[in-house]
């Protein structure tokens, strides 16, 4: 084997050496042409610019071939001219790199939100947008910094611990309208009552000492408490503290005594069985307030008139046997005391009439008022439905006093056994006292209550029959009445007419001519219309 190198071998290894020189710390970028080194200046290839333009490509010392002999094929790294790319090549083969290619200049990038449009260009081999204003992380600015077209969404600066000094809780960072903020964070605080260590010292309430101890009284119906922070202020918890004295066997008002006094109803002293109360708790141990017909008092129930006390006796109400007040009998409110009315109430023995002096009732309505179910009680507790007005028990008329008669009315006791009694009622001689276009009523005649009082007129509902005037049949089937009462006969038959006392209470041009009836109180004369 022939030990000496080929001249071929030797050029090979010559450009290697030379080649790998080029690349060997360069000051400039470089690029091995066959078997020649060139450097590249500042602006580009040789011949570009610069004050050594002129000069020839510099070749390393190496062995220089004749180029008359044949080397053989041409080799893979000769310049091969290509469409010029970005790639920091030149591809065209025209002694410049990435040179005039046909995007550059290009407008590229976004312009949503704070993003700004740049141009292409290439930069050492790859493409760039310079002037780009690429987008950033989203911040709460009021600006669309990822350039999504979202606002402040998912900021990175939101939910970031803030509250610099908070001691007792930091908070966090949250955006509102394009500013951060901080909630949540709690800082100290002077120390409140409040259940709550406000001053972040790991104690609660402790610039309060009293807190626990015990507070109030144990007397009576009161009972001790617990000193305790509520709602910012100290509170006694727990206590059960003093009211007024009530008459229930207890000691209210902790003052050591027991039922001393009413004072849950204006003062005085406890009521006793039949004193006048308002409710069941001033009447004891025991005690109910009765309501006997208007008149509320004090009782228990009883089996006889043993387990009454102060005068009561036992008797029937409501169903079953209390201790009742006993009232005097009366027939007439001028049997009873000036602040009494004689009042009709179920009697105890059926056949005895029920009427009793009694208080009148608070705030009744005096005789001759209207009354009804949306009013207030009348005095006496005796309202006539029909006409609606409030009435009183009588004697005679004179009882009754000015505009009033005290009419005798048909009453039926207990036991059905039918009475009379006398009513104070509106008096009138004619239709027109008893205002008939509005009231309704006319001017009825009747007997009065007192002895030898004879007929007396009085406003009361019309009877079922015909008006003044009409025809009147009493024996006919059905009887044919008259609205007044009275059916009268002249010559020309029988028609209805009324009671008057003068001719101004009749029918235009009729007549009031008096008329002898037989009563069971004697005879007596009624005027009566007569037609012309």
């Amino acid at each position: 084997m022939n030990s000496r190198l080929s001249l071929r071998g030797v050029f090979a290894a010559v450009v290697a050496l030379a080649c790998a020189a080029c690349d060997d710390g360069a000051a400039l970028p470089s690029r091995c042409v066959g078997p020649l080194c060139q450097a590249l200046d500042a602006g580009g290839l040789y011949g570009d610019s610069g004050a050594d333009a002129a000069a020839p490509p510099r070749v390393f010392d190496a062995y220089v071939p004749d180029p008359s002999r044949d080397f053989g094929p041409p080799r893979q790294d000769a310049c091969v001219e290509a469409d010029e790319q970005c790639n920091d090549l030149d591809d065209d083969c025209d002694g410049r790199v990435d040179e005039a290619l046909p995007t550059t200049g290009e407008v590229c990038g976004s312009g949503t939100g704070a993003c700004r449009p740049g141009v292409r260009a290439c930069l050492r081999g790859a493409w760039v947008c310079e002037g780009e204003g690429a987008p950033g992380a989203e911040r709460c600015n009021g600006l669309d910094d990822d350039c999504d077209g979202l606002v402040d969404d998912a900021p990175e600066d939101v939910g970031q611990p803030c509250g610099q000094g908070a001691q007792c809780a930091a908070g966090r960072t949250v955006c509102d309208a394009g500013q951060l903020s901080c909630v949540g964070a709690v800082g100290a605080a002077d120390e409140t009552c409040n259940g709550a260590d406000d001053d972040c010292d790991g104690r609660i309430d402790e610039a309060f000492p009293e807190l626990g101890s015990t507070c109030g009284i144990t007397l009576g119906a009161c009972r001790a408490g617990q000193v305790r922070c509520i709602a910012g202020s100290l509170t006694c918890f727990g206590q059960l503290g003093p009211t007024p004295e009530a008459c229930d066997t207890e000691d209210n008002d902790c003052d050591g005594q027991v039922d001393e006094a009413d004072d849950a109803h204006g003062g005085g002293a406890c009521p006793a069985q039949g004193d006048r109360c308002v409710e069941s708790a001033q009447c004891g141990a025991g005690g109910r307030c009765v309501d006997d017909y208007g008149q509320r008092y004090c009782s228990v129930a009883c089996a006889d008139d043993a387990g009454c006390e102060n005068g009561t006796f036992c008797g029937p109400l409501g169903g079953s046997n209390y201790c009742r007040r006993a009232y005097a009998g009366c027939a007439a409110d001028a049997a009873c005391s000036p602040d009494e009315r004689c009042m009709l109430v179920p009697a105890v023995d059926p056949s005895v009439f029920g009427g009793e002096c009694r208080p009148a009732l608070p705030g009744g309505l005096p005789t001759g008022a209207a009354c009804g179910a949306d009013t207030p009680p009348c005095a006496g507790r005796l309202c006539l439905g029909d006409i609606g007005q409030c009435a009183s028990l009588c004697g005679d008329t004179p009882e009754c006093g000015a505009g009033f008669s005290c009419v005798r009315t048909p009453f039926v006791l207990g036991d059905r056994m039918q009475i009379e009694v006398g009513l104070c009622i509106a008096a009138c001689t004619g239709d027109t006292d008893c205002s008939f276009a509005q009231s309704g009523l006319v001017c009825q005649y009747g007997l009065g209550q007192g002895a030898g009082e004879g007929f007396v007129g009085y406003c009361d509902v019309p009877r079922p029959g015909g008006r003044t005037g009409d025809v009147c049949d009493l024996s006919a089937s059905p009887p044919l009445g008259c609205d007044h009462g009275y059916c009268r006969r002249d010559g020309r038959g029988r028609y209805c007419t009324q009671g008057c006392a003068s001719a101004n209470d009749c029918p235009a041009g009729w007549a009031c001519t008096p008329n002898d009836f037989q009563t069971s109180g004697g005879v007596f004369t009624l005027g009566l219309c007569q037609r012309p």
